[in-house]
């Protein structure tokens, strides 16, 4: 019997390990903005499509989810540019960040020019002022939105909070589906936190 020597085995396993690397490596390489579910292939999101998904969110904040009861003044609504998946439902524990380019701020904005506050869009919370009872200086909230995460076609999960000061703030993850060619949020994903 022959048995294979120390470089017959090595030269094995480095065929093995490259073919296990290949197999591997033929995974997903798609580079979609959003993550999605395991299953059936979804389509990528459009840009308009991703617009107006984050403008029914921050419309969702800003009008009903402010902590407040939608009562709360807010000249300012203030929108970190930089995505943050960890702030909405804190037991699904998600992960991921992007920043939104120029093209979707600006249009985002212009959904949202109904609004009975001016959109501003930050790189960090930090760079919004706080009057000494920690809201805003000059009245406003902050708002930091989550990656869109694809359920299937017409529906996304987006998490979202709200800062009005710093015992007034909150998050959640909303659902968000197509009906009729338009985006709607139609509800959350039940749960949600408060501070």
């Amino acid at each position: 019997m022959h048995l294979p020597t120390r470089t017959g085995c090595l030269a094995l396993l480095l065929v093995v390990c490259a073919a296990t690397l290949t197999g591997c490596a033929g995974g997903d390489r798609s580079t979609d903005q959003s993550s999605s579910i395991a299953g059936p292939a979804v389509a990528p999101l459009s840009q308009d499509d991703r617009v107006a998904i984050y403008a029914g969110v921050i419309r969702q904040v800003v009008l009903k989810d402010d902590t407040a009861g939608g009562n709360f003044p807010k000249p300012a609504v203030y929108v970190l540019r930089v995505t943050d998946s960890s702030v909405g439902d804190p037991q699904l524990r998600r992960t991921g960040s992007s920043t939104l380019s120029v093209v979707t701020q600006e249009a985002v904005a212009r959904e949202l020019s109904d609004l009975p506050a001016r959109i501003e869009w930050i790189d960090r919370r930090e760079s919004v002022p706080l009057a000494p009872d920690s809201t805003v200086e000059g009245g406003g909230v902050i708002i930091t939105l989550g990656e869109i995460e694809l359920k299937d076609d017409t529906h996304v999960w987006v998490p979202a909070s709200v800062y009005l000061a710093s015992l007034a703030s909150g998050g959640r993850t909303y659902e968000v589906a197509k009906s009729g060619g338009a985006w709607k949020v139609t509800g959350t994903t039940g749960t949600f936190w408060e501070s």
